[in-house]
């Protein structure tokens, strides 16, 4: 249900969503593997309203950092040593 709300708030904002895409972009795309089929698929059709086929891995792209975060591993590895945040741009 939350995903099919969110489908028609990314109908509804379009580019707006642009400002708000690397706090939400993590979590949306887990969603999408979600174990409960009807909740992926929800992820999925949102995701697929908010960007063309061509623009999606732009928009991954455009949040990489914030999506690799969203891994409890990832987060623990980026917090214990130290990286230059310079090779992500």
């Amino acid at each position: 249900m939350t995903h099919k709300a969110f489908e028609q708030l990314v109908i509804q904002v379009g580019r707006s969503l642009a400002r708000h895409l690397r706090s939400v972009m993590g979590p949306w795309l887990v969603a999408q593997c979600d174990s409960y089929a009807p909740a992926a698929s929800a992820a999925v059709s949102a995701f697929n309203s908010a960007f063309s086929f061509a623009k999606q891995s732009e928009a991954i792209a455009f949040c990489r950092l914030e999506v690799m975060m969203v891994s409890p591993v990832t987060r623990v590895r980026f917090t214990l040593v130290p990286f230059d945040k310079e090779m992500f741009d």
